[in-house]
């Protein structure tokens, strides 16, 4: 699940395997040689030994002389004992302690077997042996054709009765998502849209992929285990996926981690027992042992992970901030020991031993087999250097606790210090936590929006992660009033773009964006409103004034003292009001004559869309009153997105008591809401409901919200409508790029985007793989953010775009967005509507 982002160097240290292990195997099958620093400072080079070569190691006086020396013996004298305690690799795949049992079957010890290889051990040691600088690994190609069955089953013990057969029709990988999983998908936005191939509401559903013959053959292989598993009354829905929606049902499961630990409560699906392996034949009865072990102690528990080599990840749900749940952890984890032990199973199938799993290795291997262990350590790091308390001499589970009291308040009381109601994340304090480490942030240009300012500097304090990490630990050491307003929490946050990228993106559901504008509110209450932002809170008004007297308001906007003074940039040139005012053009317009004989819809005037780039919503009245609805066009309310995003929440609130009971009166089943401007839009299906302050408000927020879509999710709902229009496009390229506004991306998917302007027949419509352009709004045009502005325009963006065959048309959502692209290439890009309604003119 984290294989976008890990390294080589910790799947060495882990011996780590993924879901496709039955085809692959572990890392420890595919590297070749290691070059290994010594805790002496020696380098030695582990590779496959023939006879003689393994005789030089033994007879040289150093320090790797010593090492292979020790090695040979103490195998020698407890390969019996190892044979008996460690189970068969081809049954159980175990990382419990240091890997003599894949030595032990090596030469010299088995004749036919392959030759002593030092690398076997490394792999799995957890950097306690030594450091690998350098790897030699071996190749495989990728199965070109690939098909996903997605067996549905009632009952989580049918699927795991189903595993055994399954296994036996040479299949890639078998993965078992529980009831657990597949419901928080419900609360992830991006997971939401990842959810259509999942039928009814299962208990429990088997990923199995079929890989590496052509496609018939695949779907031949599927039908007859499909056929087998019916037979056996196993299941009672089997959907078989191909690429694109595949890959939706392996991102659900590459969630698993982020979305169990972003559950909002203080009690989480804690890591302990989540590499426990037993047999493949044994894994449904071991797992009614383990529900009854939970039933008993009153713990909810979750079942997932790669259980086509016998593992499952076992997740207890405990709040370890309390005592009783702390206990019963441990109490919990001796038992499932004990019960592995039974079954022939191991605790450290996939991951290593780590802290948490070390402590329990002697109960698995025995005392002779961890002696040995003992002295192999000493001989590789006789003063306890590398990594200590791993593996070998650990400490008590509990020892290295994370220390859970705090000076804050409880976290129930904490909305009532906050500007935002964070009561539907448990507290303030459960959205500071959300963040559980994965690293899901930690992403390459060009996949996802998530975190565009780590994508171009490649700093952890740059990181969704990062951010979470000195919030959490400002707020734990400092206090709430102290912790919030910390300059090293200012300072952790400027780069934060507030794109909204985590809010889908991070499975944790972090939305950093919000917990920004939460923090800087108490900035500002602290030390005041800068400069900058009080030019934001007033930009409404000022654009208002600006249009009594527009070119010289034009021509005092990009005087380079007038940018100094606000700390813009002097090479950003800010957006000029337009020719044509919209409010203006729509008193003065006359409505097209279909306009009303569908229905009505109300159009919501965003500053942006009504004094800069009005021609955007004079196309969308066009187009829309030409399919047959008459516009109702609302005030131009202050904007809310500008004032959240510098943490003006109360102004928020004030701008949100405007707007929110106008719109409500016409939030009903025969209306909807449209706007143009996704970061204002969306706002009202976002942020608005949160920072209401009365019930009555709130419900009508609620309902107001409901009641919103963007331009183009309008325009795919009534498609049918719409192909009636003569849609052309006779420009000289057919050619479509679209870049997506962050907050569009995140909140409401670019899906709906996609299909309005795939009603243009003629149009070649692409997705630039961008995330987000860099502008942000405020954030580009400021002094001290514009170098990083346009760095993350350079990441996929501008490249992506002057490399597009000539005469292309480029299509943004965001006003900024489309800003950044004219800055940065030179060129025009245009809202989805200005593109409809030329190809209506055509």
């Amino acid at each position: 699940s984290t294989a976008n982002r890990c390294n080589i160097g910790g799947m060495i240290g882990n011996n780590a395997w993924g879901s496709h292990s039955l085809m692959y195997g572990t890392t420890r099958d595919h590297v070749l040689e290691l070059e290994v620093l010594l805790s002496s400072g020696e380098v030695i080079r582990l590779h496959p030994l023939e006879p003689n070569q393994l005789k030089q190691k033994l007879e040289a006086q150093t320090h790797e002389g010593r090492i292979y020396r020790t090695i040979i013996n103490e195998i020698t004298n407890a390969r019996e004992q190892i044979k008996q305690h460690l189970p068969d690799p081809n049954v159980v795949t175990s990382n419990t302690g240091y890997a003599v049992h894949i030595l032990a079957d090596m030469q010299p010890w088995n004749e036919q077997g392959s030759k002593f290889n030092l690398v076997a051990l490394l792999c799995g040691s957890e950097g306690t042996l030594g450091l690998v600088t350098e790897a030699t690994l071996n190749l495989v190609p990728i199965p070109q054709n690939k098909l996903l069955l997605c067996a549905h089953f009632s009952e989580l013990n049918q699927a795991l009765q189903a595993v055994g057969p399954t296994v036996e029709h040479g299949v890639a990988t078998v993965e078992l998502l529980d009831k657990h999983i597949l419901d928080l998908t419900k609360l992830n936005l991006e997971q939401q849209r990842n959810r259509s191939w999942i039928q009814e509401d299962p208990a429990a559903v088997l990923l199995i992929e079929f890989s590496g013959g052509d496609i018939s053959s695949l779907q031949d292989s599927a039908n007859k285990l499909i056929d087998r598993l019916k037979a056996q009354g196993l299941g009672y829905a089997f959907p078989l996926l191909s690429p694109p929606t595949l890959e939706q049902a392996w991102a659900v499961r590459r969630a698993g981690l982020g979305l169990l630990m972003g559950t909002p409560s203080d009690a989480k699906p804690v890591t302990f027992i989540e590499d426990s392996a037993v047999p493949v034949n044994e894994l449904p009865i071991f797992v009614q042992k383990v529900q009854g072990l939970m039933r008993r102690y009153q713990v909810g528990c979750v079942y997932y992970g790669s259980v086509s080599k016998g593992l499952i990840h076992l997740r207890p749900v405990l709040d370890l901030k309390t005592k009783i749940d702390h206990d019963k952890l441990i109490d919990i984890a001796n038992e499932v020991a004990q019960l592995l032990v039974t079954f022939g199973g191991t605790m450290s199938a996939k991951h290593g031993d780590g802290r948490v799993r070390s402590p329990f290795i002697k109960t698995f291997i025995g005392d002779q087999v961890y002696q040995a262990l003992s002295r192999i350590k000493q001989a590789f790091d006789p003063e306890n250097m590398l990594n200590p308390g791993k593996i070998i001499d650990s400490v008590a589970i509990d020892a290295d606790w994370r220390i859970v009291s705090s000076p804050l308040p409880s976290p129930s009381t904490w909305h009532n210090g906050t500007y935002f109601d964070w009561s539907k994340d448990n507290g303030f304090l459960t959205a500071v936590q959300r963040c559980n480490g994965a690293g899901a942030c930690r992403k390459q240009a060009g996949d996802g929006t998530m975190c565009p300012s780590y994508m171009a500097t490649l700093e952890e304090k740059h990181s969704t992660r990062g951010r979470a990490n000195v919030y959490r630990q400002l707020l734990r050491h400092n206090g709430f009033k102290n912790g919030i307003t910390h300059p090293e929490l200012h300072e952790v946050l400027d780069l934060c773009l507030s794109c909204k990228g985590c809010r889908s993106e991070c499975p944790a559901n972090v939305d950093m964006a919000r917990l920004k504008s939460e923090h800087l509110q108490h900035y500002h209450d602290r030390f005041g409103v800068p400069l900058q932002s009080r030019f934001i809170q007033h930009f409404d008004t000022l654009t208002r004034l600006a249009t009594l007297a527009p070119r010289i308001s034009n021509w005092l906007m990009q005087q380079s003292s007038l940018k100094r003074v606000l700390g813009f940039h002097p090479h950003r040139d800010l957006a000029p009001l337009a020719k044509v005012n919209l409010h203006h053009w729509f008193k003065q317009h006359r409505p097209h004559d279909n306009a009303g004989q569908v229905g009505a819809v109300v159009l919501l005037s965003d500053v942006f869309t009504a004094y800069y780039d009005s021609t955007v919503s004079i196309a969308a009245v066009e187009f829309l009153e030409h399919a047959g609805f008459r516009i109702i066009l609302t005030p131009c309310f202050p904007s809310l997105r500008t004032v959240i995003s510098q943490g003006l929440l109360r102004e928020a609130k004030k701008r949100i008591n405007l707007s929110i009971p106008w719109l409500h009166k016409y939030a009903h089943d025969d209306c909807l809401i449209i706007g143009m401007e996704p970061s204002e839009l969306l706002t009202y299906r976002d942020e608005v409901g949160s920072l209401t302050e009365s019930s009555s408000m709130r419900q009508q927020a609620a309902r107001v919200a409901a009641h919103c879509l963007l331009f183009e999710e309008f325009v795919s709902m009534y498609k049918n409508e719409i192909e009636k229009l003569s849609l052309a496009w006779d420009d000289k390229s057919s050619s479509l790029l679209v870049h997506g506004h962050c907050h569009q991306k995140a909140i409401a998917g670019m899906e709906s985007c996609v299909q309005a302007l795939s009603l243009i027949p003629n149009g070649e419509l692409s997705m630039i793989p961008s995330g987000c352009c860099g502008m942000a709004g405020n954030f580009g045009h400021e002094q001290n953010h514009y170098d990083i502005s346009m760095a993350i325009g350079e990441l996929v963006l501008f490249p992506a775009i002057r490399s597009a065959p000539p005469g292309s048309t480029v299509i943004a959502t965001g006003t900024s967005c489309r800003q950044q692209i004219k800055h940065g290439t030179g060129v025009i890009a245009y809202h989805p509507a200005q593109v409809l309604r030329q190809a209506l003119r055509s």
